[in-house]
């Protein structure tokens, strides 16, 4: 078969707009596979086994095909049901899963306070693993956190941190640490570019643009076929930063960041500071139009404990002042696309068909009255 013929399709997320195909040939698909296998922390054993629960059509699917190939075994389960999860890690069924953070924060959640050793690897991905989540990870299933970047465009591996050098990142930055996510694997080229599109130097921010033989070969959209150019770099719509050891740092989505009172402020800035006072919940950071701000921050909040707010107020008067959020929002349950990831267009949406803000210096949220 011609290896510069169509061999996978996968679709965007669609988190922010109209999902789209990701087309690779055959030769990608191909080279691919052998990067993952050649990357992996462990070489499968025909017993092995590996556990996914993310749909088929994500990009870790590829794991299956690297595992199969070395005679070990998958398990595939439709979703992340903990209390199918952790009886298969406590019966020793499973050597290593994949759990993005999403669906890591509902293992460990059930897990409570028992530990489940025995895992080789836990590989993560797909979205930023806060220093509150690796820490709770570490403490039931020890030091095997293996953090990845990974997009539909270029299948993962595209940068790695290794179980080790994980840990080391998060027990040197603790709460503070931000998302490093490792060095550029095998045969990814990865550049930084500013506003300006000119190379960003070490440690300044900028959007991650990629380029790798075993990218995609174009997008399928409703017009049509866009096939990428000859040695063309993706935009991935991600910022981030190298710094000086060479590993890349992700900060958020450009599409995502707030423009507050002429600064630009990254949604998960604003979580991971919060993260600690609204646990076991979640915080997500949005930003609402504002004729005096540009946009003012509202953090919208699930399954809070009691007195959160109180304890997210001490957080923010910690907080840079440009960064606080302006206004809290309780939500029952945050909505999340068939990838698990958050969508912030929806949260957004909520918030102004439910409230209208008070404008000025010090802007507040008062209710809508509804029919």
């Amino acid at each position: 078969m011609p290896l510069e013929t169509w061999g996978k399709i996968l679709f965007t997320s669609g988190t922010t707009g109209l999902a789209k195909g990701v087309v690779y040939d055959q030769g990608g698909r191909w080279l691919s596979n052998l990067l993952l296998r050649a990357a992996l922390p462990v070489t499968p054993r025909a017993e092995g086994r590996l556990l996914l629960m993310t749909p088929f059509s994500h990009g870790a699917s590829l794991m299956t095909y690297a595992y199969l190939d070395h005679g070990a075994s998958v398990c595939l389960l439709d979703g992340a049901d903990p209390s199918v999860v952790l009886p298969m890690i406590e019966r020793g069924e499973i050597d290593e899963m994949f759990a993005p953070p999403t669906v890591l924060t509902k293992i460990v959640a059930a897990a409570g306070e028992r530990r489940y050793p025995g895992l080789k690897t836990v590989f993560c991905g797909t979205a930023v693993l806060s220093p509150l989540l690796y820490a709770r990870a570490r403490k039931i299933f020890g030091p095997v956190v293996r953090v990845t970047y990974g997009k539909s465009e270029v299948f993962n591996p595209i940068t790695v941190l290794e179980a080790s050098e994980t840990d080391a990142w998060y027990r040197e930055g603790g709460a503070n640490a931000d998302a490093c996510v490792g060095w550029p694997a095998t045969g990814v080229e990865i550049g930084v570019r500013g506003d300006d599109s000119a190379e960003s130097p070490r440690g300044e921010l900028g959007e991650v643009h990629l380029r790798a033989r075993h990218m995609m070969s174009g997008y399928l959209r409703s017009d049509g076929y866009a096939p990428m150019k000859p040695d063309e770099f993706h935009a991935t719509g991600d910022l981030g930063y190298v710094d000086v050891r060479g590993r890349l740092h992700l900060v958020g989505r450009s599409a995502d960041v707030i423009k507050t009172g002429g600064y630009k402020v990254a949604p998960e800035e604003v979580e991971r500071a919060l993260a600690a006072a609204v646990h076991p919940g979640e915080a997500v950071a949005v930003g609402i139009p504002s004729e005096y701000w540009g946009e003012v921050i509202v953090v919208a909040v699930e399954r809070g404990p009691e007195g959160w707010q109180g304890e997210a107020d001490k957080v923010a008067r910690k907080m840079t002042g440009y960064k606080r959020p302006r206004a809290y929002v309780a939500i029952d349950a945050l909505p999340r696309n068939a990838m698990a990831k958050v969508q912030r267009s929806v949260i957004r949406d909520y918030v102004l068909r439910r409230y209208r803000l008070a404008d000025g210096p010090h802007p507040r949220l008062e209710p809508r009255e509804h029919d």
